[in-house]
């Protein structure tokens, strides 16, 4: 997840003009390495650009039962039911995007194993959060901080079980 200094993924909007186009670079090549995604219906629906990117497995994920995708997608309606179908296709690493919406989801379900975060040099007044309100706690073990081009921060956070 690409973030502000101060955790907004977005502007109210949605709108993610203030983020390098370089961070879709780095996202591209770990969906080509992970050959998955999954992703929450919003995202699925706002970024077109995601038909594009090259992976075996694409996965939306919706409560909405008579929600359809374009041909390359499939559709699950739980976070359990994502990493399940991944896993029986014998996917070992997942990689999750999307929204606070999604990534909240995900973390009430105990699904996340490790979070990824480049924090980008802008600074977003208001916004959507990495993380959607819920319940849900946990602690984080660092594991790699690096600074990267254009002054981001590449965060990568073990979660302890």
């Amino acid at each position: 997840m690409v973030i502000s200094p101060n955790g907004y993924i977005s502007k109210p909007d949605g709108n993610e003009d203030w983020i390098a186009e370089i961070n879709w670079d780095d996202f591209v090549a770990d969906v080509k390495k992970c050959n998955n995604l999954i992703v929450g219906r919003t995202t699925y629906e706002v970024v077109q650009e995601l038909d594009e990117v090259e992976a075996k497995y694409k996965v939306v994920v919706t409560s909405k039962e008579d929600f359809t995708v374009r041909p390359g997608y499939i559709i699950v309606h739980s976070p359990q039911e994502a990493v399940d179908y991944l896993t029986g296709s014998g996917i070992e690493e997942i990689l999750l995007i999307g929204g606070g919406k999604i990534n909240g989801s995900f973390a009430e379900a105990g699904l996340i194993d490790e979070l990824e975060l480049m924090v980008e040099p802008y600074l977003v007044s208001k916004g959507k959060q990495v993380f959607r309100v819920g319940d849900y706690e946990f602690a984080l073990k660092l594991k790699k901080v690096e600074q990267v081009s254009g002054g981001r921060v590449h965060l990568l956070y073990e979660v302890k079980k």
